[in-house]
């Protein structure tokens, strides 16, 4: 999976960057911190979204695009999440847009 995900994202990319002058692109959040999942799976999807995430950040070294890690810095306190306890919230979106959006240079 982390494989196809790999010529998937960077065949997307080539199209992205042949018509932008810039793009970014936004990690995996941590799965271990969605609550809504038992513990074992959290793990289980963690791992994988590390694996993702690793070919992401290499596939993004290249001109005119950012990696921006959504598990460091994603403040994902109690409201991050929406009543599913799987999806973002409005304001779990806008902590994510803003994490993005501070990449972005002035």
């Amino acid at each position: 999976m982390p494989a196809d995900w790999g010529i998937d994202l960077s065949g997307i990319l080539d199209d992205l960057t042949a018509r932008s002058s810039h793009v970014f692109v936004a990690g995996i959040p941590p799965f271990e911190r969605f609550e809504a999942f038992p513990r074992t799976l959290r793990r289980y999807l963690a791992g994988r979204a590390a694996a993702v995430d690793a070919v992401s950040r290499r596939i993004c070294d290249r001109p005119g695009v950012t990696w921006v890690d959504s598990t460091v810095e994603l403040d994902m306190g109690p409201d991050f999440f929406a009543r599913d306890g799987f999806h973002p919230s409005a304001l779990g979106y806008r902590s994510w847009a803003s994490l993005v959006a501070d990449a972005v240079p002035a």
